[in-house]
Formats: structure tokens, sequence, C-alpha cells
């Protein structure tokens, strides 16, 4: 029997947080690849629709799902990359690796973001873990503000409203402050006329993010995702 005929497709699969995300992943994943002459494959995203900052329970319903098809579908390596956020990277590593180990049998402990890690004895899946962040805080919309390449005159009056705010003694938190500046950055900045006509259609971060002239893909913010990323190579 020839090679062709006995090759299966390897079947990576990867949790995110939003379909944002996903995005995000995609568009770093198709930019390794060309650049490294790479084939970094993942087969399916699962979406969490956010988590939850103490429990992870959506995180752990997903790996509960995982669980009961991992060897029917053959998986060989589980991503996990969420936001950062305000925790550090051993207490998000310690909630995930809890998920982990409630969901299967003697798994083992995450405790490095840039490694997979063999699930369990009884299987060959690998699973790891990564965060996006910004010297060790925030979130992806604070990785996109850190790599974007066009001025940005729209998005930027975003902290001179935040600074009003502040002297009448109203307080806005960076992450909802990070999530303006990106919406006005690919809604006012970036979009061309023609575009913004049809907002609804352009003017959102999935469209953004196929316009490689707005964002330095290369920048050394996403080395460490980067690296991560590679380990789900074939």
């Amino acid at each position: 029997m020839i090679e062709s005929e006995v090759s299966r497709i390897v079947a990576n699969v990867m949790i995110v947080e939003s379909q944002d995300d996903e995005a995000f992943l995609r568009a770093i994943i198709e930019h390794i690849n060309e650049s490294n002459h790479l084939t970094i494959t993942i087969v399916e995203f699962y979406i969490l629709d956010g988590i939850e900052r103490e429990n992870y329970r959506s995180l752990e319903q997903r790996l509960k799902r995982l669980n009961n098809t991992l060897l029917k579908d053959d998986i060989q390596k589980i991503g996990i990359v969420l936001d950062l956020d305000e925790q550090t990277r051993e207490e998000r590593l310690a909630l995930v690796s809890q998920c982990i180990q409630r969901v299967f049998r003697e798994a083992v402990r995450i405790d490095d973001t840039q490694k997979l890690f063999q699930l369990n004895a009884s299987t060959n899946t690998q699973i790891g873990c990564h965060f996006l962040h910004v010297n060790e805080q925030g979130e992806l919309e604070t990785v996109l503000r850190e790599i974007k390449t066009q001025d940005s005159p729209h998005a930027d009056c975003v902290e001179a409203w935040r600074f009003c705010l502040a002297q009448k003694n109203i307080d806005i938190n960076r992450k909802k402050i990070d999530k303006l500046w990106i919406q006005n950055y690919i809604r006012e900045d970036t979009p061309s006329q023609n575009e913004k006509r049809e907002a609804k259609k352009y003017c959102n971060l999935s469209h953004a993010l196929t316009k490689k002239d707005i964002w330095n893909f290369d920048h050394e913010v996403l080395n460490e995702l980067k690296e991560f990323l590679q380990l789900f190579a074939v």
C-alpha cells in the first residue's frame, strides 16, 4: 500500500475564548506557514465565548466533550489559548491544570506555556496552553494595539475620552479601553470609504486581520505565541 493511502489528517484542535481569537490565530498561523515554510495544522477551533475568572467552567465543559471523542477522533494535540488579563501566568496555569485534571484521569500538570505535555499515561494525546499578553498583562486587544502599523487618530482619541471621564471621577478599565481602541482602528482609521459604506461586512476584526498591511505580524510581542503554535506543525 502506498504512503498516500495510509496517510491521515493530523487531528490538532485549539480551544479559544472567542471568534476574534480564532481569526487572530488563523492569521498568525497563515503568516508562519508562509514565512517559515511550515505546515501548522489546526483541524478545528472550539470557542468558549469567554471564560470565568475563578472557575473556568466553560473550559472544563469543553474538555469533557473532547474527552468523550478523544480516541474516536484520534486527536493528537490540544492547544488552549486564553487571555492573561490581570492574573499572573502561574495563576492562570494553575486554573487550567485543575480543569484538565478534573476531566482527564491521572492527567499531567501543565507548568509551562511553551511546551506540550502528554495528557496522561493512557493516551498519546498532547496538550498545551498559551496566554495572550503584553508585558504579562492584557488580552487579544492589548496585543493588537501593540502590533498595529497605521496612523490611528480616531483610535488614539479613546485615551482622551478616558482622561475626560477620569476628570469626572468616572473610571473605565483598561480592558474596555483596549476594545474601544481596536474598534475605532478597524472601523475608522484603516478601512476605505467603500468598506465604510458596507461596515457590517468589512469593518470587523475577522476582515481586518486579512489586511496584512495594518498589522505587524513579525512584531517581537508575538514571538512566544509563534513558538507555541509551531508545536502544532506537521
